[in-house]
């Protein structure tokens, strides 16, 4: 037990520790420090049991190293010791409690770790709840969305939040939505210059789009009015459209309800066929009943011209069944549907001939033959005519079957 005096204070190893001002003079503060001198002979005052734990080089000057002093974890830091002359005299030694100094803070840590994990944990909960609401809002509405598109709706637009993935998903389901409206715009405008059913066929076998043509058994009508010539002679070339426009608009309704396939207007003539692209079992059976509706067309028509001055209007309908080719016929630039071959020329000079007989509608012997009885007709001749040396047997359509014959079939 003894008192160490040197010249020179300890405080540049006391790791910080801030002194006290008291009036005796600057002296340590509160501090768990503990303080050992060890002299160059070996000799220690020490106020721990240190023993051999600080002899040679095992704590060097300016650095802090762990030691265990009965059990307790200390941190321990030496400096060099000089005397007043400047010669150095030996060392000294800080110890801190480093157990009783980092406890202290471990429990304050830890009392603010446990609220603080459960606020952090609250809180991330109520983000993710939030985001994922955020998320599943746009997704909600995109399943929607999709259903109105199922059902036909293709008006429907999903708002686009954010450039995220979601977006992107949002933004792509609208440019698909957007790119289906163009194709039905395309789709109904090319159906107004070829017959609904090749649309609808081109879109769901392209290939058939290429130049080249099917054979098969077709029926083949051809439509002219009666007395448009000198109707067009009385009428500004606006008047004569418009009336034309009125006439085709109720005969293409009576060819689409018997599924006709539109081949094209011939200034006021109408040639349509059917069994090509959709084959169509009683093709000529439809043929028949739509020759007896046009014909009805004119007769409903006619009255609201005459009450105009204007020239009464009638209709001349051939119609034959045979084989023929159906396919695009053109160039790979531009094609036109339609129907080639003897059956459809045939069925073009009935058109013609029907004026020599004074009937509407001018009927091939096979045509009448397929329709299977669903119409009533009455044969009118053999007919051979330009071009053919076999004549043909040709009728004249007189009502759907069932219905009471005319007064002049008698005659």
């Amino acid at each position: 037990v003894g008192v160490v005096l040197t010249g020179q204070w300890v405080r540049d190893v006391l790791l910080e520790e801030p002194l006290a001002p008291r009036a005796a003079g600057p002296q340590l503060g509160d501090t768990r420090a503990r303080f050992v001198v060890r002299a160059e002979d070996g000799a220690l005052a020490s106020q721990l049991p240190v023993g051999s734990l600080l002899d040679g080089d095992g704590v060097r000057s300016g650095q802090a190293h762990d030691v265990s002093i009965e059990g307790t974890h200390y941190l321990v830091r030496g400096g060099v010791l000089n005397g007043v002359d400047g010669s150095r005299i030996g060392q000294v030694f800080v110890l801190r409690d480093f157990d009783a100094e980092i406890n202290p803070i471990l429990q304050r840590f830890q009392r603010w770790l446990i609220p603080t994990a459960v606020g952090v944990a609250l809180l991330a909960l109520a983000a993710a709840v939030f985001m994922a609401r955020s998320m599943a809002a746009p997704l909600v509405q995109l399943e929607a969305a999709a259903g109105r598109v199922r059902l036909g709706d293709l008006t429907v637009e999903v708002p686009v939040r954010g450039s995220d993935e979601v977006g992107r998903v949002a933004q792509s389901f609208n440019e698909m939505v957007s790119g289906l409206r163009q194709r039905d715009q395309i789709k109904g405008l090319f159906k107004r210059y070829l017959a609904p059913q090749v649309v609808d066929e081109l879109l769901k076998h392209p290939e058939k789009a290429a130049p080249g043509g099917e054979r098969k058994v077709l029926t083949v009508l051809f439509s002219d009015l009666v007395g448009f010539t000198s109707m067009s002679e009385r009428m500004s070339p606006e008047d004569l459209v418009a009336v034309l426009n009125t006439y085709f608009e109720q005969a293409t309704g009576v060819l689409t309800k018997h599924g006709a396939t539109l081949d094209k207007f011939i200034g006021d003539a109408i040639m349509c066929f059917w069994n090509a692209p959709l084959p169509r079992e009683d093709h000529a059976a439809r043929a028949c009943l739509t020759a007896l509706e046009l014909v009805a067309v004119v007769d409903r028509l006619s009255p609201g011209f005459e009450a105009r001055g204007l020239p009464r209007l009638d209709c001349r309908i051939g119609i034959n069944t045979g084989q023929g080719v159906a396919g695009n016929i053109g160039s790979s630039a531009a094609q036109d549907y339609t129907v080639i071959g003897d059956m459809v020329n045939l069925a073009s000079r009935l058109e013609g001939a029907a004026k020599v007989y004074g009937t509407r509608t001018l009927v091939a012997e096979e045509t009448l033959a397929a329709a299977g009885g669903v119409v009533l007709a009455r044969e009118l001749d053999l007919l051979r005519v330009k071009g053919k040396q076999q004549p043909v047997r040709v009728f004249e359509l007189v009502g759907p079957a069932g219905t009471p014959p005319p007064p002049h079939l008698e005659r």
